[in-house]
């Protein structure tokens, strides 16, 4: 209503205005077009006279132009005079009457009928500071256009294309579950391809905090199965074996993966440690792919396709997206720490990432959470020794060397009194390692430490006991059985094998 109300007055006033000149004009109020001829005119003559007196122009050029003058003046006072005859004065003359009619009805109704063809009514107001906003980037907006699209399919859940382009959006926006639906969707409604079905995978993948799941597996292996040079499911299948343990399919596999990508490819960088890594667990010296990438034939590159898909993430994107999987998994494991199996998948996978600091820690982590004893302990320790991991805690818990204060103090001793230190210094390691039974360097140094002390028996209880703690056919048994050895330690063999 107040919008009608301000409309109304404001075509009353330009209604007004449009009058206004109708209404003044009278010829009492305002000479004539004639008079004001004649009186221009007029001053033209005298102004001519004041030149030919000053000799600013010549006689005969001042007759010429007199003549002119007046002959135009004598027309316009003919004017003049004409304009006077008879008639209504002002805007009561017929004409300018019909004039005040024709505006004060045609611009109301004028105005009127071209808001309601134009107009609209109920449109919100633009405020001055929306309006000189810079305007939005096109597509930033990237919730909002997923809400929409959410809509649509909601309305028509059969829109495979609409489910097709959804999908990656999900993936981008770190929402494998309905990332996973969107592309299963997409394959039901449309055709798998191998796009489709490694996005799939890669969907449950993540959904899994990077664990590479028998579905996902699947839905690699079917996407070969489509295309069998499609890099990304190469990557995820060599993911999986290294996951698995399985360094001898997965040296394989990351050779192979590294051999056929383009050297731009953004998982280069990763396939190339893991490489390394696996080659290091089967004893493989061979370089890597990446070092040796021209020393042969390289096979047939990617397809098309396979670039195009590789193109939709850079190489910081995809190691990123890599360690958020991992990072995803490790804060999982901070408020579940009864998760084996995320250990082992954490610990590998710092592994493969070439982070072994991190993977120590992990290691650490994970011996904590679990008692040495305990099949559990004893299978992450078994871990640890498989990978070449030593847990973080063993470095940190090692007596500190002595400081030259501390040998300069033992050497003022007398010869009982450092045998008591260096017996003391003994008794606490063996302490230690009571607490601590999977530090294999704190029980060789115990071990040497009674042979020095001349305490063979101790020595070869010591001895005994880290028996007990580690398998035979493990790198760290193997280890203290050869210092058994080394030290002359009656039946160190025969004890391992106890």
């Amino acid at each position: 209503m107040a919008f009608w109300i301000i409309a109304t007055g404001m075509t009353v006033a330009a209604t007004l205005v449009a009058l206004w000149p109708l209404f003044r004009a009278s010829p009492d109020e305002v000479a004539t077009r004639g008079d004001h001829d004649v009186e221009v005119y007029a001053a033209q003559l005298r102004e001519l006279d004041a030149d030919v007196e000053r000799g600013v122009i010549a006689a005969g050029e001042a007759e010429t132009a007199r003549a002119e003058i007046g002959r135009r003046l004598l027309k316009a006072a003919g004017r003049a005079e004409g304009s006077g005859d008879g008639g209504a004065a002002g805007w009561m003359r017929p004409g300018v009457v019909a004039a005040i009619g024709v505006v004060a009805i045609a611009v109301p109704l004028g105005s009127t009928a071209l808001y309601m063809t134009f107009g609209v009514p109920g449109l919100r107001d633009m405020p001055l500071a929306t309006r000189q906003a810079p305007s939005p980037v096109p597509g930033t907006d990237i919730e909002g256009l997923v809400a929409t699209a959410e809509a649509q399919l909601r309305s028509n859940p059969d829109d495979g294309r609409g489910w097709d382009v959804l999908a990656p959006i999900y993936l981008r926006l770190d929402r494998p579950d309905a990332a996973a639906i969107a592309f299963r969707n997409a394959i039901r409604l449309l055709e798998p391809t191998a796009s489709r079905l490694s996005g799939l995978g890669e969907a449950l993948t993540r959904a899994a905090d990077g664990e590479v799941t028998d579905d996902a597996k699947a839905a690699f292996a079917q996407a070969l199965t489509i295309n069998g040079d499609y890099l990304p499911a190469h990557f995820f299948l060599a993911l999986d074996l290294s996951q698995e343990g399985d360094y001898a399919k997965a040296e394989i596999a990351w050779a192979k993966l590294l051999d056929i990508s383009p050297k731009d490819a953004p998982w280069m960088q990763i396939a190339d440690a893991a490489l390394a890594d696996a080659r290091q667990k089967t004893g493989t010296n061979a370089p890597s792919t990446a070092v040796a990438e021209n020393s042969g034939p390289k096979a047939p590159g990617p397809s098309e396709a396979d670039m195009a898909a590789a193109s939709e993430m850079s190489v910081d994107d995809r190691q990123a997206m890599i360690k958020g999987m991992v990072s995803q998994l490790a804060a999982r494991l901070e408020s579940n720490p009864d998760d084996l199996e995320g250990w082992k998948r954490l610990i590998r996978s710092y592994t493969v990432l070439g982070d072994n600091e991190k993977a120590a820690q992990a290691l650490t982590t994970a011996s904590d959470a679990f008692p040495p004893d305990s099949a559990v302990g004893q299978e992450i320790a078994a871990l640890g020794e498989e990978l070449g991991l030593a847990p973080a805690e063993t470095a940190r818990s090692a007596p500190p060397r002595p400081s030259e204060a501390d040998v300069a103090a033992a050497s003022e001793m007398s010869a009982g009194d450092r045998q008591a230190m260096i017996q003391g210094m003994v008794s606490q390691l063996a302490s230690r390692l009571e607490s601590n039974p999977r530090d294999v360097e704190g029980w060789k140094r115990l071990i040497r430490s009674y042979k020095v002390l001349g305490e063979t028996d101790k020595a070869s209880d010591a001895l005994r006991t880290a028996f007990q703690h580690f398998e035979a056919d493990t790198a760290a048994g193997r280890e203290i059985a050869a210092l058994g050895q080394e030290l002359g330690l009656a039946d160190a063999e025969a004890t391992q094998t106890q």
